[in-house]
């Protein structure tokens, strides 16, 4: 038997198949240094959550966090939080715009193995972010971020219903989106440089070793659309999941720079949700059960409690419901600085005082009609009130073009005409507590007393907690819409404790929550008249 071994150097050229990566159709944003990139440009960041409320305690609901892009190190992200877990079972809540379909397989094939529940929605954090480099969650909270669950807006596009029918259960409710549209294959060429180490053994070729010792990857092409290879592929795994085979159809609808957004009836007749429930019920604290059985447990205002915590917080609610003040609904009505000085042409402005309610707007808009004004200023003394109806006071007041400010109005001297109430004001007296501030964001200038840092006061006061995850997004996107940044609002749902007595004037100023200070109430700068 003759042996030769011989060392060859090849050069061939192959074709190499990018994988399929399907986008959304979503433009970018010029990014701002040192700030978290946009979800739908940002890596999905994967990270167990809990229920951030103490009323919960000690069983708070948890979840699995998804958000981002779907790129090919995401599956690996899903594997070590599945390893943190061990074997608990965990809700998936996501929110994506699409991305690798190859890897958006590889986490459906998981998800489905483990039996999860999926649901389109996403996080409202509490504290530390997983896209805040600079904050570390405390070594008591093992890796377990505080949050709560939201899904107003919230969208799974492109490769992410792959993930979403990958649940055993599927939710995807009406105020959240699901988007299909064409994918795209990459293709590349690449130039491979190898050594081949081989021997003849009776005159046949038998490899030992092959390394490559360079590549080079030319310029490729683009498709666009379902070739035989990748319908059949994504049809085989959709097939498995359960879901109609007709969403490849409904892929092709919309080209790959557009998006076709699927309604309820579709998702349904697809089979790609399988309830109408909501995502944020996931993380409601009222599905908590106790810890242990035979222990007392009760029910109160939708939260589950156990043992002495009911009992504690039983005595509590009922303490508050005997000492909380009954706050009256809020009154509209005419005021006019009383000076002498000034006499007719005293300054004169709306007032707005109480709590507001799901009348108020109404109640503005035809106060205002009855006035003739074109220009107001409108004064609010407010505890806060319905979170949707001081949203629709604050569009109400911008519409009529008025300004707001904040401060207690006192009569001095009662109804002499019975058309206007002449009055002083005290602006340190005044009061914007919780939802107020969505009202006060609606003036087209917004004044603020520069010497007191106690008149706005925490957002979230009275809001309730089963509802939060919701009233902060449309609060967040309220002050966002009325020109102020939106992050003020975040201030507060990641740090509950931050201002809660008042937010100073150069806060509210920096935040555009503020425009001006409101130095002389007497100055004919306001423009009350």
């Amino acid at each position: 038997m003759r042996c030769l071994s011989f060392t060859l150097f090849w050069i061939l050229s192959i074709l190499v198949l990018a994988l399929p990566e399907a986008f959304a159709a979503q433009s970018k944003k010029p990014k701002v240094a040192a700030a978290p990139l946009p979800i739908y440009e940002a890596p999905m960041r994967v990270v167990v959550v809990r229920n951030s409320f103490p009323t919960c305690e000690p069983d708070c609901p948890q979840w699995i966090s998804a958000e981002g892009e779907i790129t090919s190190a995401t599956p690996a992200a899903f594997r070590r939080v599945f390893k943190q877990i061990g074997s608990k079972n965990l809700p998936l809540v996501i929110r994506s715009p699409g991305g690798s379909i190859n890897a958006a397989i590889e986490i459906g094939n998981m998800v489905r193995k483990r039996k999860m529940t999926v649901a389109v929605g996403f996080t409202l954090y509490r504290g530390c972010r997983p896209d805040e480099k600079d904050c570390k969650l405390p070594k008591e909270a093992k890796g377990i971020y505080a949050g709560s669950i939201a899904e107003y807006s919230a969208f799974c596009n492109s490769a992410c219903p792959m993930i979403l029918a990958a649940g055993t259960t599927r939710l995807a409710s009406s105020v959240a989106y699901v988007g299909l549209h064409q994918p795209k294959t990459e293709w590349s060429r690449e130039w491979l440089r190898w050594r081949e180490t081989y021997r003849i053994v009776n005159g046949k070729k038998k490899i030992l070793k092959r390394t490559i010792i360079s590549r080079k990857t030319v310029k490729g092409k683009t498709t666009y659309g379902l070739d035989k290879g990748l319908r059949k592929k994504m049809g085989n795994y959709y097939k498995t999941m359960g879901v109609d085979l007709a969403i490849l159809d409904e892929m092709m609808r919309a080209k790959y720079e557009d998006m076709y957004w699927l309604p309820d009836a579709g998702r349904d007749k697809l089979r790609l949700r399988t309830s109408v429930g909501s995502a944020a019920a996931l993380g409601n604290v009222s599905g908590v059960k106790p810890a242990v059985s035979g222990i007392e447990s009760c029910t109160i205002k939708g939260a589950q409690y156990v043992g002495e915590i009911c009992k504690t917080e039983k005595a509590r609610v009922a303490a508050a419901v005997v000492a909380k003040p009954i706050v009256p609904e809020m009154t509209v009505r005419l005021a006019r600085l009383a000076e002498s000085a000034c006499g007719a042409k005293c300054p004169s402005w709306i007032v707005l005082d109480g709590r507001i309610t799901a009348a108020t707007p109404a109640q503005l808009e035809a106060f205002a009609k009855k006035l003739g004004r074109k220009h107001a200023v409108v004064v609010l003394n407010s505890p806060g009130g319905d979170v949707d109806a001081a949203i629709q006071l604050g569009r109400t007041i911008r519409t009529l073009g008025f300004d707001t400010a904040v401060g207690r109005s006192i009569s001095v001297k009662g109804d002499q005409d019975k058309s206007e109430v002449f009055e002083a004001v005290y602006p340190g007296f005044g009061l914007c507590r919780g939802s107020c501030l969505m009202a006060y964001v609606g003036g087209k200038r917004r004044h603020i007393d520069s010497a007191d840092s106690s008149q706005i006061q925490d957002p979230f006061a009275g809001v309730d907690v089963q509802n939060v995850g919701v009233q902060e997004m449309k609060m967040e996107r309220h002050v966002n819409y009325m020109g102020a940044d939106s992050d003020f609002i975040l201030t507060f749902s990641r740090s509950p404790d931050a201002f809660k007595a008042g937010v100073p004037a150069s806060r509210l100023l920096g935040d555009r929550i503020a425009t001006d200070t409101l130095l002389d109430w007497k100055s004919s700068e306001l423009a009350f008249q």
